[in-house]
């Protein structure tokens, strides 16, 4: 039979197949009886160290299973992230893991097909069921070929109006597919809006939409683990489940790994629109999370930080602005090791640092590099004017820039081997951003550890025009900054001029500096 007339049980049996590729263990579920059943087995298996070898007795699960079931979607979904307190027969008290949100894939993975739930004169089948630790954590309805993806979401409204209950309100992701086209969105109390589907793609916005290669990817047990643990939100104020698009999900990935992994600064390029506020909380939720970071500051300009702004902050994490005038609570708040996460404006942070007033309060923050670099005024990054055009032109710009950074070669490669015999091996830091302050369009600037940064606003440069030879000209303002960046290295004496105080040796330094630096490029 072609693909083309692919039945929805042939579907599901090659979906199966798959998944068992994967290593989820197929099971053999008929009802919701079964599915409890399972839960008190994976349950068990899944906390045998904390139950200390001795399974739960009818009366703990009992009383477990009590504590856990008869909510909604958000309950459910807080509970899953907690550990459960559970009293034991003699009176000890025990701690039991639903979901291992640190190690995502230390979990128990299975996959079953077909399970009924018969409410009153309804019987209902549910297409393939992803269950972790013995939970129905993913739910995936499947359409034969031709049909809509709107009709399986239709279903599941269906669903989950008359017969998803008891564990299958853990439901935190659902997958619908016709084979061809697949999608991806959170569970929720209300009703599900279409618009909040999801193809899933890959770093480069090419789109997966193939079951199979949907599966491979989105499915894989450690990597839809990790969505669950890491790239959901729970929205405490409207009280709902959210789930990340992936160009929000690469988007953190990268920076995440910027900040863990290297010294190095970085960016997000977003459009209006494209969920700037939930990636950038996530971020920082992320890292303030991270054992061997002690806290995350989140910095806004004061004019940003607006009502929209403070509400959207709290519906994700509840208390985490820092939203008054008084710079003495924010130096409170830092010292408070309670407070892994403090969103607050760069003009209090610079009050914090830089008055005399907090100096004995902020004195042991000194060697760490945001207390060190931050300046009042030269940390005020404007918001860049936004259309499709400034867009195209500046990731035009980046890939330019890009290209010439990978294989940088001067144009008067003779003259700058003779004055900087070492040039290619003189590290240099390019950070591309967009909103540099006015008036700078390029910087060469070191941080607090020594090293040499380029930092090149893109959409000042866009603002001068797009030239016809985008690339020639890049290359010609990349050498520029270079040089700069090697006369430091080879001429200390004129860059300490340069930066110094005194009017007269700081011209000579500066007219060294600019030029060598236009002589050279």
């Amino acid at each position: 039979m072609s693909k083309e007339y692919e039945s929805e049980a042939m579907l599901e049996e090659k979906l199966i197949k798959h998944l068992e590729l994967l290593g989820y263990t197929r099971i053999n579920l008929k009802n919701l009886d079964n599915v409890k059943e399972n839960f008190r087995k994976q349950v068990n298996k899944h906390n045998i160290d904390e139950l200390n070898g001795k399974e739960l007795s009818d009366r703990e699960f009992d009383r477990l299973y009590t504590m856990i079931t008869g909510k909604g979607v958000y309950a459910s979904s807080k509970i899953l992230r907690e550990k459960q307190c559970l009293e034991r027969d003699n009176g000890e008290k025990i701690y039991i893991e639903l979901f291992n949100t640190r190690q995502w894939c230390k979990n128990i993975y299975q996959v079953s097909n077909q399970i009924t739930s018969i409410t009153g004169e309804r019987e209902t089948r549910y297409d393939v069921t992803l269950f972790i630790n013995g939970l129905p954590l993913i739910q995936i309805e499947l359409k034969a070929r031709g049909k809509t993806l709107k009709e399986a979401v239709n279903q599941i409204e269906r669903y989950r109006r008359t017969s998803y209950k008891e564990l299958y309100k853990f439901i935190q992701i659902y997958v619908v597919s016709n084979g061809v086209n697949t999608k991806y969105f959170a569970n929720t109390d209300g009703e599900i809006n279409y618009g909040y589907t999801f193809f899933w793609t890959d770093e480069e916005n090419n789109r997966i939409s193939n079951l199979s290669e949907f599966s491979m990817y989105f499915l894989e047990k450690c990597f839809v683990s990790k969505m669950i643990a890491r790239y959901m939100v729970i929205n405490e104020t409207d009280k709902q489940l959210m789930v990340m698009r992936p160009y929000q999900v690469y988007a953190v990935e990268a920076l995440v790994k910027q900040a863990l992994e290297t010294n190095n600064n970085g960016y997000i390029w977003h459009t209006t629109g494209s969920g700037k506020t939930l990636t950038s909380f996530k971020a920082s939720q992320i890292l303030a999370n991270e054992p061997n970071i002690k806290q995350v500051f989140f910095l806004v300009d004061r004019k940003d930080l607006d009502t929209q702004t403070f509400d959207e902050f709290n519906k994700f994490e509840p208390d985490s602005v820092d939203f008054t005038n008084s710079t003495y609570k924010l130096v409170k708040n830092i010292q408070d090791s309670t407070k892994p996460l403090i969103i607050t404006t760069i003009q209090k942070m610079a009050n914090a640092i830089n008055s005399p007033r907090y100096s004995e309060l902020m004195e042991k923050y000194r060697d760490e590099w945001l207390f060190h670099a931050l300046e009042t005024g030269k940390n005020v990054f404007e918001y860049p004017a936004q259309s499709a055009q400034m867009a195209k032109n500046v990731e035009m710009l980046w890939r330019a820039f890009e290209e010439a950074a990978r294989d940088f070669q001067p144009a008067n490669v003779a003259i700058w081997d003779a004055l900087f015999p070492n040039w290619p091996s003189i590290p240099v830091h390019i950070d591309l951003i967009v909103g540099f302050p006015k008036p700078y369009d390029a910087v060469t600037m070191k941080d607090a550890a020594g090293h040499t940064h380029i930092v090149l606003d893109l959409i000042r440069w866009c603002d001068y025009g797009m030239p016809k030879d985008a690339e020639g000209v890049v290359r010609n303002l990349l050498a520029h900054e270079m040089t700069h960046a090697f006369i430091a290295a080879r001429c200390p004496e004129a860059d300490a001029a340069a930066d110094g105080k005194d009017y007269r040796p700081k011209l000579d330094g500066l007219t060294f500096h600019e030029g060598f630096a236009h002589l050279i490029a």
